[in-house]
């Protein structure tokens, strides 16, 4: 591979979707066992990635009522042993902890295996901004094609940080219901801007069990 080939694998392979968002957690399994079991991502391998145990542990919850097969990933991930490790296999969704994501440090210099796609979901956000840039950038450094996005639901305890009950009644007339997500930037940019204004502020960085707890244990700032 060729200088220029090599950049343009670089550039290209690697997709960044809209974050989308559902009014209630509920809604949004909903709209996340639609995707998983879809056809559509059939012959992808799907990661669904949380910052804390008790998503964690509910999600499986979830995977076990849909009848989804998938499988835990109980340690870190190398970028450069993807191969290796399984983890672009087809055949089951990967749940993983953020934590399991090994920042590669320096870049990632395999040639990317094109013919392998991870379509990688969030399903929550982190209270400090630093966890989720954290995220994109290893999904950003994989050695294969990308697909990342967020789902989120408007009564996390992160995103009740920045949206109030005229922000929801503004997506419902854009089309949100209990049924489909929606995309929107407004939430997103609104989210980053409050997020990165908090950064500085919070009185520690507690490890936690649930984003509401971090909250508690760190110093939660006012709502806006």
């Amino acid at each position: 591979m060729g200088l220029l080939d090599w950049f343009r694998s670089r550039t290209s392979r690697f997709t960044r979707f809209d974050d989308a968002y559902a009014l209630t957690r509920p809604a949004l399994w909903r709209s996340l066992q639609k995707t998983v079991q879809s056809p559509l991502h059939s012959n992808k391998s799907i990661w669904l990635v949380m910052h804390f145990t008790d998503t964690f542990i509910r999600l499986q919850e979830e995977l076990d009522t849909w009848q989804v097969d998938y499988e835990i990933v109980t340690s870190r991930i190398d970028p450069n042993h993807l191969d290796r490790s399984g983890l672009l296999a087809t055949d089951q969704v990967k749940v993983v902890l953020a934590e399991m994501l090994t920042d590669p440090g320096s870049q990632v210099w395999l040639e990317p295996n094109l013919d392998s796609t991870i379509a990688m979901i969030v399903v929550e956000r982190h209270p400090q901004l630093k966890y989720d840039d954290q995220v994109e950038s290893f999904a950003r450094n994989l050695p294969a094609r990308v697909e990342f996005g967020y789902y989120l639901s408007l009564d996390d305890e992160v995103i009740r940080l920045v949206i109030n009950e005229t922000s929801i009644k503004i997506l419902q007339q854009l089309g949100m219901n209990e049924h489909e997500l929606i995309a929107s930037m407004m939430v997103t940019r609104r989210l980053n801007t409050m997020l990165k204004r908090f950064a500085d502020n919070y009185r520690s960085d507690e490890p936690a069990d649930s984003a509401q707890q971090w909250l508690e244990l760190n110093g939660a700032q006012r709502k806006p």
